[in-house]
């Protein structure tokens, strides 16, 4: 039996985060030994981990704080906390309890692969959900590439996003044979099951959604502005938007501002957002850069029609526009591609047939299939 320590940040409400849990949850125990080790213990996901994971954690979280102050006091510490693994990683042992494992799993980009670079294992691996020519990291450029350089296999949930990080760390051109390409992989049964649950939601009008955390790089506030762009040239519709994070405050200010608040709404985090997608008529991403984003296949499943920014990750799953309207990556064009969307039902309703007639790039099987045979010979 092979022990595996997965690494990753948090167990916030992501893409990445939730395909974690979908592959512990299919992964065969049988065969594995798994560990999860997070460096801080928060996140909307950290109390659905599958019971045959052991879970660790560098940090605990600052939900557990009450103290708005002591937040910030414990956060200061965390960030210096964190400088210092980055010059000593292997200072975290204790919190593993000095346990040896035959394969490590940098699940996310930036510290966790400098974890698993510098731990004494014997396998390596890096896991790599987004274009990293777009990401902005906190981490040097030189310490990811003397990281990722010590990896004995680095994954990419795109071609895509394995182009982007040959245009960042071109020296790994000449190391092809550790790169690969595994898709993220989806219960599409599940998925199919939980869309046909109650919601509790009052549609008025064609309803649009997006689904994801609310940060920058996902650009909510284009949806936002389109939204207003479009009531005011008397096109009715609805706007849903499920997920939390950083940007929240600046996203109500901005739907008070251009007082939309009645009908673009922000719904939060759910468990459920499957009933969502299915209530919605059209799903639409305002992302400035994506890996393989996991709401679009899903949305993909349930047959709905999509507007995305023509980024890493919707371009490949999309087809370039086969599967999917893909814009270019500007408020502008973004707004034709939603109104079009919007105003024409023939072109909504060609989408749903080809959708339906497409197979499965995401089968769960197949892609669990994929995973533990290239952990079995690694």
């Amino acid at each position: 039996m092979k022990r595996i320590l997965f690494v990753i940040q948090t167990l916030g409400g992501g893409g990445a985060e939730k395909v974690l849990l979908n592959l512990l949850d299919n992964i065969n125990y049988d065969k594995y030994k798994i560990d999860l080790l997070t460096i801080s213990d928060e996140g909307v996901y950290k109390n659905k981990i599958n019971p045959n994971v052991e879970k660790f954690h560098i940090f605990k979280g600052t939900d557990s704080i009450e103290s708005k102050l002591s937040q910030n006091i414990y956060k200061l510490y965390r960030r210096i906390y964190m400088k210092i693994i980055e010059i000593k990683p292997n200072i975290i042992n204790k919190k593993i309890k000095n346990r040896k494992y035959d394969i490590e799993i940098s699940f996310l980009e930036g510290l966790g692969a400098i974890i698993v670079a510098n731990r004494d294992c014997d396998k390596k691996i890096s896991w790599i959900h987004t274009d990293l020519s777009k990401y902005e990291s906190i981490i040097s450029k030189e310490k990811l590439e003397e990281s990722y350089s010590k990896m004995d296999k680095i994954l990419f949930v795109s071609e895509e996003a394995k182009k982007g990080f040959l245009k960042v760390f071109p020296i790994f051109e000449a190391k092809n044979n550790i790169l690969d390409v595994i898709y993220n992989p989806i219960d599409e049964e599940q998925i199919k099951l939980r869309a046909k649950e109650q919601i509790n939601y009052n549609k008025k009008a064609i309803t649009l959604i997006a689904i994801g955390r609310l940060i920058k790089s996902k650009r909510i506030d284009r949806l936002v502005k389109i939204h207003k762009r479009l009531l005011d040239e008397g096109i009715k519709h609805e706007f849903v938007i499920l997920g939390e994070g950083q940007e929240k405050k600046q996203l109500d200010a901005l739907i008070n501002e251009l007082e939309v608040a009645d009908t673009f709404k922000l719904i939060g985090f759910t468990d459920n957002p499957y009933k969502w997608i299915n209530m919605a008529d059209i799903y639409t991403m305002s992302s400035e850069y994506e890996g393989l984003p996991l709401v679009i296949a899903e949305a993909m499943t349930l047959n709905k029609p999509i507007v995305s920014t023509g980024v890493t990750g919707p371009n490949e799953m999309l087809h370039f526009g086969e599967y999917g309207m893909l814009t270019e990556n500007n408020i502008d064009s973004l707004y034709d591609g939603i109104k079009e969307m919007i105003l024409n039902e023939n072109l909504r309703n060609q989408y749903i047939d080809k959708l339906k007639c497409k197979k499965s790039e995401f089968d769960k099987h197949e892609i669990i299939n994929k995973i533990e045979h290239m952990l079995d010979n690694l």
